[in-house]
Parts: structure tokens; C-alpha cells; sequence
């Protein structure tokens, strides 16, 4: 697929796998991580969007997926639009003759004959350069991933999801037919589980919530938002975003690992109140 400018170099976007909205409270870039599968999204969608001239009326519906696919769930609600117009004047800043050529027939239609012979070189003549700048330009700049490895890449993520799914079926039933040898031979004296001991315990104090997010560092105070937080109870004490935690949960449980506080490493316990 041809590439006729770098969408990704433009728009400046790097691939952290970080929301690229704003910091309401503090007006510095939001650190949330976004999934993988939207990153990989994001990286398709700029192949198309560099295998398209940067005409702004054709790509606008695209910077809007883009941007949806960029930003985190908290961002999406009220900076979509605000991202595609910052998308749109780096745009227009990079390749203005996209504006040049709907007003050249203005600036020339009062003009005589022999005017307008002269200018329409010069008009081409400065395309032609800013073609070749452009063309110079991509191909010194590392080149995206091709499309077939994004296309292998969204395939690992679905089939991934589908084991990770399976696997939870499969605990799931597994469930099922404890309970069910349970009401037959009676209750069973093994020892009690990892989080039954932790429950029996007294919580350790919680910390101060005037500290961020240790695992986002969003530069924001974790009160300022207590309903959206989980802490460790049974460790260090300190408290994390709910969404940024659940992220790394999910890791683990890919990963076939135990759950575990992000901080200091103690098993993490959840529903102990």
C-alpha cells in the first residue's frame, strides 16, 4: 500500500500505549494506558490514512475513529472533538496547499490570459516541490508496521481473549463441580485458601490519598477521585486508580500469574470489607 505523507510523524503520536488526551486539573498529557487492541487499531487506521492524500474533508471521519481509539475511556467523553481539530491544524500547517487549491480559481478568475499562464507554473512548480520535500521526508522516517504484521498482531490478541475466556469457563465449571461434590460428601477439610487467612486479618492502615497514581502518575491526587480507586489491604496500604489496577489484574491473569499489589508485590485480596 503506497504511502503518500506520514500521518503518524504529523500528527505526532508515539507508541507508548498511553491515552494522548489531556489532564483536565492539570493540563499535561494523561498517562492511562490504553489496550492493546486499540493500539493495534490505531496503527491500521494510520496506514490508511497515509495511503490517502491530506485532504481534510476525506479524512476527518477517520480522525474521528482515530481519535477514539487513542484517547481512554475517561478522555473519550469530552476531548474527541477538541483532538481532531489539534489533528487538523498540524494537518493544515504540514500540507496548506490542500487550502491552495480551492482558493487559486478565486485569486485568478478576474485575471487576463497572459496572468494566468505565468502563475500556473509557479502553482505547480511549488506542488511539485512540496512533493518531493514530503516524499524526502517520509523516506528517511522509520516506516509503521506493515499490514499483514498488524493483521497477525489483532489475530494473537483474538485468540489470546479466546483462551483467556476459556480458561475462565473452564474455572468456571470446575466451580460448579466442587459445590456440587460438596452438597454430597459434606464440607471439605482441606486448608483454608490464601484469601480466607487474609480475610480473618485486620486490614492494614490505608494511606494518605494526597499522593498520584503510582502505576498512570496522571499528576493528580488520587482524592480527587476516591469513588475510582482500589487499595492494598493486606500490604503496603497505598491506592491506585480501579481501571489502571484492572490492567495490570488482567496481565497477570494472562500471564498465568498470581495477582499481586503492583507496589509492594503482596497478594492482592479483593472483597475483604
Amino acid at each position: 500500500m503506497p504511502q503518500f505523507w506520514e500521518a503518524k510523524e504529523v500528527l505526532d503520536l508515539c507508541s507508548d500505549q498511553r491515552c494522548v488526551g489531556i489532564v483536565p486539573s492539570t493540563s499535561r498529557k494523561c498517562r492511562r494506558p490504553i489496550s492493546w487492541l486499540n493500539q493495534a487499531r490505531m496503527n491500521i487506521l494510520l496506514i490508511e490514512i497515509s495511503s490517502q492524500s491530506p485532504d481534510l474533508s476525506i479524512l476527518r471521519p477517520k480522525l474521528m475513529r482515530l481519535a477514539g481509539y487513542s484517547l481512554c475511556v475517561r478522555c473519550q467523553q469530552t476531548q474527541i472533538d477538541g483532538m481532531v481539530e489539534e489533528w487538523t491544524r498540524k494537518i493544515h500547517a504540514a500540507y496548506p496547499e490542500s487550502e491552495t487549491a480551492r482558493v487559486a480559481p478565486s485569486t485568478t478568475s478576474h485575471s487576463t490570459p497572459s496572468t494566468t499562464i505565468s502563475r500556473t507554473p509557479t502553482l505547480e512548480s511549488t506542488r511539485s516541490s512540496r512533493r518531493l520535500t514530503a516524499t524526502t521526508t517520509i523516506s528517511s522516517m522509520p516506516s509503521l508496521p506493515s499490514l499483514p504484521e498488524l493483521i497477525a498482531l489483532q489475530e494473537r490478541l483474538r485468540t489470546a481473549q479466546r483462551r483467556l475466556q476459556e480458561m475462565r469457563n473452564t474455572r468456571f465449571s470446575n466451580d460448579i463441580l466442587l459445590v456440587s461434590r460438596v452438597s454430597i460428601s459434606g464440607p471439605p477439610t482441606a486448608s483454608p485458601s490464601s484469601r480466607s487467612r487474609h480475610c480473618n486479618l485486620t486490614p492494614v492502615r490505608r494511606r494518605s490519598l494526597d499522593e498520584e497514581c503510582s502505576i498512570c502518575y496522571d499528576n493528580a491526587p488520587l482524592s480527587h477521585t476516591p469513588s475510582e480507586l482500589v487499595w492494598c489491604k493486606f500490604g503496603c496500604g497505598r491506592s491506585v486508580h480501579r481501571e489502571c489496577f484492572k490492567a495490570w489484574q488482567n496481565q497477570c491473569v494472562t500471564r498465568n500469574r498470581e495477582v499481586t499489589c503492583i507496589i509492594c508485590r503482596e497478594n492482592w485480596v479483593d472483597g475483604c470489607e
